[in-house]
């Protein structure tokens, strides 16, 4: 696993409670630490990330 991904990983494991309190049964948006948002579905969490220039697993 990338390194990146896997300090993005472990960030997200210590903050899942916070990250996933009142968004139960949608897609997060991480990057860099950070949470971009919250997605009813993957395509439109894969879209927004696309726009910003993202690309999987960053």
């Amino acid at each position: 696993m990338d390194e990146n991904l896997k300090s993005l990983y472990s960030w997200f494991d210590i903050k899942r409670d916070e990250i996933i309190a009142g968004h139960e049964n949608e897609r997060v948006l991480i990057s860099d630490n950070k949470v971009l948002g919250y997605f009813p579905d993957e395509r439109s969490a894969v879209a927004e990330a696309l726009s910003r220039g993202l690309e999987p697993g960053n």
